[in-house]
């Protein structure tokens, strides 16, 4: 279960410090979260799940395939942190954020 607190940093709303606002590059889109940067798609992907909460982001209108290698490959970014993207259910189509552990713990 994702709390505000656990989430400060990871989106505008809650920002871990004052000074480091969230940004995207007026260029690409692309932007920073968890102290990773992702390119636009993968951000806005990530921002929406990020929204959703624990009830997790639904993706209507987006190939099914696309979007699982879209969030394999942010999981893939997110490698070196404890946070990763996870299914909310078997065959729910939604996704949420969630804490994984320790960092380098194997993960289900």
């Amino acid at each position: 279960m994702l709390y505000r607190r656990e989430l400060a940093g990871v989106n505008g709303a809650y920002s871990s410090h004052p000074s480091r606002p969230k940004t995207r590059c007026p260029h690409c889109g692309g932007g920073e979260r968890l102290g990773i940067w992702f390119p636009r798609r993968k951000l806005e992907i990530l921002d929406k799940i990020i929204a959703a909460g624990d009830v997790g982001a639904h993706f209507d209108g987006v190939d099914p395939r696309t979007l699982r290698i879209h969030i394999y490959q942010i999981n893939g970014m997110f490698e070196e942190t404890d946070w990763w993207i996870r299914s909310a259910g078997w065959g729910t189509k939604r996704y949420r954020l969630e804490r994984c552990g320790r960092v380098g713990e194997v993960r289900p």
